[in-house]
């Protein structure tokens, strides 16, 4: 809040104010050990996140005049969890409407994956491991075939 808006409330001022409704995009990714190249570069990934989400001509910067003269960044990418396998990273971008919403998030999820494969940055995708039990001798013959 603004020091003009809060000697406003301080004396009981009225604020003209308007609601502007602006959807937010959800960045949600994880990142994973490379198997090759060892670990993650945390740090690399986070930058990568917040470089394509600021660079997006459909982003919109929502800080506010205050905000800004405080140095809050741009755009803040965080680490959300640690998993068995996986450290899941989340960005927040705005948009004007839900279409462009829509299209900056498919565009960063490209942008961002392609930075990742750069920076050898992989994303964990579920793996299962699945184990017949009692073939039949039509079934071992598709698995002989598939194991060969």
């Amino acid at each position: 809040m603004s020091n003009d808006v809060k000697i406003a409330v301080q004396n009981n001022e009225t604020i003209e104010t308007e609601f502007i409704k602006i959807p937010m995009v959800d960045l949600p990714l994880g990142a994973t050990e490379d198997r090759v190249c060892g670990t993650i570069d945390i740090e690399k990934a986070l930058t990568i996140m917040q470089e394509e989400v600021a660079k997006h001509p459909l982003f919109i910067d929502t800080r506010t005049p205050q905000n800004i003269q405080e140095n809050t960044p741009l755009v803040v990418a965080r680490v959300i969890a640690l998993a068995d396998s996986s450290v899941s990273l989340k960005t927040l971008a705005w948009a004007k409407n839900t279409s462009e919403g829509f299209i900056l998030y498919c565009d960063l999820l490209q942008s961002i994956k392609k930075r990742f494969d750069e920076a050898n940055i992989s994303i964990p995708y579920t793996q299962r491991e699945i184990t017949i039990k009692n073939l039949n001798n039509q079934e071992k013959e598709v698995n002989d075939t598939v194991t060969d």
